[in-house]
């Protein structure tokens, strides 16, 4: 090709990586933008979704003032809690809009369906405080009291979905914030069970008595969560540098509330004999207790602050390397010009010149004049650069996609097992774990069923290892067609298999085991000599209606009871009641 069209091309093509190059940068930073503006906006609807929840925990104490004072409450009273329900009501109403706004979204309906059931809850709630409030004073059942109290503290865990969803559309457009988001979570859980910690003392300080045992152990069982919480938000926040305002919110959680309002609450809840229990309503109680809640909030709104600084500062950042980027690519585009004017001026009327006096040399014309060349042509070998430099770059991509590919293959091969196709017994654990974090957070119960295969030994060893390999294969179908998309199978080993379902308590782990029992005895499996093996196994089933307890623990329950099937006769369920003990089958 001339180089007067070489030269020409090579600059369009220049023009044209450039252009690629800096289109290539400009998405990315229009994508940092665009992430910090999603951000933006899902920090505005977890705040609306928190405020939610920390509206409705305000307005037990209202409630429980009102119940307290009963029929003779004052005016005050009643305005304190008509004007907290009115709070709740936006509040609520607010985030149903943040909802509404994600409709067709995953999650949204399942967030929506809480919100609803939430809103149930907090019309049932609000009639048994009235209810109660209906007494005379001193007059209301203790049990009534503390229904009520109960039933507005269930209002919050139904909040529970909306929070998580915001939460995790904030994290996956600001994967950076995610500790102080986590934080401020917890600090929100801890303002309820700061809450909740008063509300157990509704029904004592309401009749001048002492807590009763259940009382009592409702009490401890709430502290002794928000040391959790407490120990959970020192180890992020206690290594916080002198100066940071989520520090000074820290420390002013645990002088205000934890060195204060909390004390105020053991000490009600310390009290004995009828004498000593003369003190303090609700309505007094709530007076003095909640202002000391108050630094917990101002703890929890200092870390959205510092989330909400630090996605305007990256929305601030990408536009100005947006801006920067626009420019440079503009500026580079007018060098390229400059550049492909300069070349021509230089280079290619020159080489003009010189073809037309070559021409003319060929018709013997020497009258034309060659022109002043004073610099070296060297352009063969930046192209020859430039292109090993560009097979070298895609050289490296490419090596990198393949060594990408392989690790995924690795990773996926290390977590299920070769015969089945199910995950194995570290993929199980490991997902199992984060399943019983899950459902512990939520208080949802979670089932554990293990099932051996009966007489598996002999079926390898009369019809061989390939006879049993199928057998296995058949059941892993089997658990495969049985399992719901969020429910966790696995080969734990030989003929062992486990399945994790979240969400079912007693009766529904029990009739799952029993339609996999009858599934599996209806499995037939053909030998190679003509024959049809028929399968049996014996399953145990342990639950956990609010997890807080290990693994293991719960595995070697249903272990258990999976070795008493065996013992009962085999091909049958057998169910691990909640206390830890192992009793028959249910059916």
């Amino acid at each position: 090709m001339p180089l007067r069209r070489l030269v020409p091309l090579l600059a369009l093509l220049l023009s044209l990586f450039s252009m690629a190059v800096a289109s290539r940068a400009m998405v990315a930073e229009w994508t940092r933008l665009r992430d910090a503006d999603q951000a933006a906006l899902a920090l505005a609807d977890l705040k609306t979704a928190l405020v939610a929840a920390e509206m409705a925990s305000r307005e037990r104490a209202p409630a429980n003032a009102l119940m307290g004072q009963g029929a003779s409450a004052p005016e005050a009273t009643r305005q304190w809690l008509a004007q907290a329900r009115g709070r709740t009501d936006r509040a609520l109403e607010a985030l149903g809009a943040a909802l509404h706004a994600r409709a067709g979204q995953p999650r949204q309906a399942l967030a929506q369906h809480h919100l609803e059931q939430a809103l149930g809850q907090l019309r049932d709630g609000r009639a048994q405080v009235d209810a109660v409030a209906s007494q005379p004073q001193g007059g209301a059942d203790a049990q009534a009291i503390r229904q009520a109290v109960l039933a507005m503290a269930a209002v919050i865990p139904e909040l529970g979905p909306a929070t998580a969803l915001m939460a995790d559309e904030l994290q996956r457009a600001a994967p950076a914030q995610a500790p102080p988001v986590q934080s401020a979570r917890m600090a929100a859980d801890l303002r309820e069970f700061a809450g909740l910690l008063g509300s157990h003392l509704t029904a004592a300080l309401a009749q001048q008595r002492p807590l009763t045992l259940e009382e009592r152990l409702a009490f401890e069982r709430t502290r002794g969560r928000m040391d959790q919480l407490r120990g959970q938000l020192a180890l992020r926040l206690d290594d916080a540098g002198a100066g940071d305002p989520v520090r000074d919110a820290w420390r002013a959680v645990n002088v205000s509330y934890f060195s204060s309002g909390i004390e105020l609450a053991q000490s009600v809840a310390n009290r004995r004999g009828q004498a000593a229990a003369r003190g303090l309503d609700p309505a007094g109680f709530a007076q003095v207790y909640v202002p000391r809640m108050e630094a917990i909030v101002a703890l929890r709104d200092q870390l959205l602050a510092r989330v909400s600084a630090a996605v305007a500062l990256e929305a601030v950042d990408a536009r100005w390397a947006l801006a920067i980027t626009g420019s440079v690519t503009a500026a580079t585009l007018l060098l390229l010009g400059l550049m492909a004017a300069t070349l021509k001026r230089r280079l290619l009327d020159p080489l003009g010149a010189t073809v037309q006096v070559l021409h003319a040399m060929a018709r013997n014309d020497h009258a034309v004049d060659l022109p002043v060349v004073r610099r070296r042509d060297e352009m063969s070998e930046v192209v020859d650069a430039v292109a090993a430099l560009r097979q070298h770059a895609r050289r490296q991509e490419e090596m990198a996609l393949e060594r990408s590919q392989l690790i995924a293959q690795l990773n996926e091969s290390s977590n299920t097992d070769f015969l089945t196709g199910l995950p194995n017994r570290r993929c199980f654990v490991d997902a199992a774990s984060k399943v019983l974090a899950r459902a512990a957070a939520q208080a949802r119960p979670v089932s554990l069923v293990l099932l051996d295969l009966d007489r598996f030994k002999s079926i390898n060893d009369r019809h061989g290892h390939d006879a049993g390999d199928r057998a296995l294969v058949a059941v892993a179908g089997a658990l495969k067609t049985a399992t719901r998309a969020g429910d966790l199978a696995a080969r734990m080993g030989g003929e062992e298999f486990i399945v994790l379902l979240e969400g079912c308590g007693e009766s529904q782990a029990l009739q799952f085991a029993e339609r996999l029992r009858e599934q599996l005895s209806r499995l037939r499996i053909a030998l190679a000599d003509g024959g049809v093996l028929q399968l049996t196994a014996s399953l145990g089933v342990a639950v956990q209606e609010a997890p807080d307890g290990p693994l293991d623990g719960l595995i070697r329950q249903a272990d258990a009871a999976m070795y008493q099937a065996k013992s009962l006769g085999r091909d049958r369920a057998v169910l691990v009641p909640p206390g830890g003990g192992v009793g028959p089958e249910g059916a």
